[in-house]
């Protein structure tokens, strides 16, 4: 999935449940990968869960924020998303 914003993966995925699991900058330095064990597919009589990664291309700058919501910001730096299952 190619998405154009952050908001674009959350419509289409519900990630309450799930677990991140990794966090990092790619080798070329300017993608944030994050990578989900997401929950959901359990749910939906799978067997096991799987992980998705989260890539976030040409990312300059990233607000690390922990609470129960996540932080959504009008004015995000990255120009492209995208998800690989």
């Amino acid at each position: 999935m190619l998405a154009a914003s952050f908001q674009d993966v959350i419509e289409n995925f519900d990630f309450k449940d799930s677990v991140v699991t990794e966090v990092r900058w790619s080798d070329n330095l300017m993608d944030l990968i994050v990578n989900v064990d997401y929950y959901w597919d359990i749910q939906d009589g799978h067997d096991t869960t799987r992980i998705l990664k989260i890539i976030f291309e040409s990312c300059q700058k990233v607000d690390f924020q922990i609470s129960g919501e996540i932080p959504l910001c009008p004015d995000l730096v990255c120009t492209n998303v995208k998800l690989e299952e």
